[in-house]
């Protein structure tokens, strides 16, 4: 995953609107930050929770002429470390409103709760995707550390799939984007203006759909992909002047960058279903075989991938799965043909 964006740490899209570049410690690279310099004031996404972050994203404000303390809004795309680590430190100093998903707005009030909820959700069903034990007490070690890039805030205001929000002049709506995470939203500026899109869409690597803790205890959270592909879709229909995504650099070509995105997300479904044709196996058997380069630190990554398309292909009756011995073992179903 490399990350193509140009040195230079801030870009000018249009005489009110800024991308920020902010460093983080992550493979992707730098993440883009937005300024819309309209009344009020707004912030998308902040960078990671560390202070050559925040000293990039505040040296970068003061050039546009804006001081953290002048944020009257904040907007998070989603929940991610590298998209909200600063919130904490933003609303200490301007006292701006935050905005999210209804998901991420609960996740912000209760970050270091639900990221232990989560690894130990993860941790649960862990042995049941076949990964060996020392390897996912490594991978939940690893989680400890990590979350001090985050934050937890006092309070945040729901932003509804649809809800507008409403500046000088101009008007920007929020679309729910799940796949990347259940809970994405981005912004597109109306009628036919620029979209900020997070971590949905990216011009330069296929976004993971991510591994997720459903809301029902039963389920694997293996719908990740289909709701990316339904949501790729719905986006694809905008009409959108400029993308702003969450990594690497903008660009204009929305219709192709989604077709693109499409077209890669089938050649790897039908090397996910060849593989499961030479015999049964658990998901993280599958994921070492579909990535067999890829570093063992990327596993929950290569794990999301895998399960998405099990969960696409469970949903297309193309993929089916038995449990032996603590371990889910999937398989091609008998009518589907393969050569």
């Amino acid at each position: 995953m490399n990350d193509r964006t140009p040195p230079k740490h801030s870009e000018r899209i249009s005489r009110d609107l800024f991308l920020i570049r902010v460093p983080t410690p992550f493979p992707v690279g730098r993440t883009n930050v937005v300024l819309i310099k309209r009344d009020p004031v707004t912030l998308v996404d902040t960078g990671p929770n560390s202070d050559r972050s925040w000293e990039v994203l505040t040296a970068e404000l003061a050039q546009a002429g804006v001081s953290v303390a002048d944020i009257e809004r904040l907007v998070i795309t989603h929940l991610h470390l590298d998209h909200m680590g600063l919130a904490e430190r933003i609303v200490q100093q301007s006292g701006a409103q935050v905005l999210a998903h209804p998901g991420v707005a609960r996740g912000l009030t209760n970050f270091f709760r639900q990221w232990k909820i989560e690894d130990e959700h993860y941790a649960a069903i862990y042995p049941s995707l076949g990964m060996p034990g020392e390897l996912a007490q490594t991978m939940l070690d690893m989680s400890q550390p990590m979350k001090s890039l985050g934050c937890r805030i006092q309070s945040a205001t729901p932003l509804q799939d649809g809800d507008e929000l409403e500046f000088e002049g101009q008007i920007w709506r929020a679309i729910h984007t799940p796949g990347h995470t259940p809970h994405c939203l981005s912004l597109h500026q109306q009628p036919a203006g620029c979209l900020i899109c997070g971590d949905f869409l990216l011009p330069h690597i296929t976004p993971n759909p991510l591994l997720y803790r459903p809301a029902e205890p039963w389920a694997l959270g293996m719908d990740a992909l289909v709701q990316m592909l339904d949501s790729l879709n719905r986006i694809e229909k905008l009409q959108v002047q400029m993308v702003l995504p969450g990594h690497g650099r903008t660009f204009d070509d929305l219709k192709k960058t989604v077709a693109s995105h499409i077209r890669q997300r089938r050649v790897r479904h039908r090397r996910v279903l060849k593989t499961l044709s030479q015999g049964p196996m658990p998901a993280y058997e599958l994921a070492l075989r579909i990535f067999p380069s890829s570093p063992l630190a990327e596993i929950f990554l290569m794990l999301s991938e895998v399960l998405g398309h099990i969960g696409l292909g469970m949903m297309n009756n193309e993929i089916d799965v038995y449990n032996e011995g603590g371990k889910n073992y999937y398989t091609l179903s008998r009518h589907v043909p393969f050569s």
